[in-house]
């Protein structure tokens, strides 16, 4: 076996489950369920691990109602869902990642769906090619802009090959 960190609902301190928590692993597993993304915790987790090159892989938890379209329509619009799923979030995630220089919910949403591997492309409403906003998400994900046309649409692939086998649920 491998040694584990379990995140806890008694945390008093965020900064104990970023640095004893996420930064030391290996992989970050989120056990999805219908509302998991809606927590400001979890957010800030996969945020980390995201800018930390650590692999998030999802696991859809049976008869937790969590789909793939859900979660791509939640976190590609994280300021509008957010609004009527828990309007206490992105204040929040926004505080989070404020202090490391975001100030563009665009660029949360980018690392998050480009890391997670959830969409083939970053263009969607509110959210146009924009190469600003390419080269800030490749600076953050440590990646080189010319390579992200071809990188996210196999990242994508690759995830929704794995989502199917694990979500036979």
């Amino acid at each position: 076996g491998c040694a584990a960190y379990l995140d806890s609902n008694d945390l008093v301190d965020l900064r104990t489950l970023f640095n004893e928590g996420v930064h030391r692993s290996d992989v970050l597993v989120i056990l999805a369920t219908k509302g998991v993304l809606t927590r400001p915790w979890c957010l800030m987790e996969m945020w980390e691990a995201a800018v930390n090159e650590i692999p998030i892989v999802l696991f859809p938890v049976v008869g937790g109602n969590w789909t793939l379209d859900d979660a791509r329509t939640l976190l590609s619009d994280l300021m509008g869902q957010m609004q009527g799923r828990n309007q206490w979030c992105m204040p929040e995630v926004m505080a989070h990642v404020g202090a490391q220089g975001v100030t563009d919910v665009r660029e949360v949403e980018d690392v998050l769906l480009a890391h997670i591997g959830l969409v083939s492309s970053l263009e969607r409403p509110g959210r146009p090619a924009s190469m600003e906003l390419d080269q800030r998400l490749c600076a953050r994900l440590k990646r080189d802009v010319a390579d992200l046309a071809s990188w996210l649409p196999a990242h994508n692939k690759v995830v929704e090959q794995r989502l199917s086998v694990i979500s036979w649920q």
